[in-house]
């Protein structure tokens, strides 16, 4: 199984549903700003909280996690 992030708005999503055979880990709106915030220090956002709840979809059964934080757990993860 592959687990893929997409970004809303960025037709990725579009028929994600149907070309996935499990449910899709699609957290609430707030979740980047709230699980996230910019460190000060380097000037970068820290996603670890949003790598954990995606994790925890993914544990769950998610096949695909959608998020505005794509990008940023992108760059975390091949750090």
């Amino acid at each position: 199984m592959t687990w893929g992030f997409c970004c809303p708005g960025h037709g990725a999503s579009h028929g994600l549903g149907a070309a996935t055979s499990g449910p899709l880990g699609n957290p609430v709106s707030g979740e980047y700003t709230t699980l996230s915030h910019v460190d000060t220090a380097t000037g970068k956002r820290d996603v670890r909280r949003l790598v954990e709840l995606f994790t925890m979809l993914k544990r769950a059964g998610a096949e695909a996690g959608i998020t505005y934080a794509a990008l940023d757990i992108a760059r975390y993860l091949s750090d």
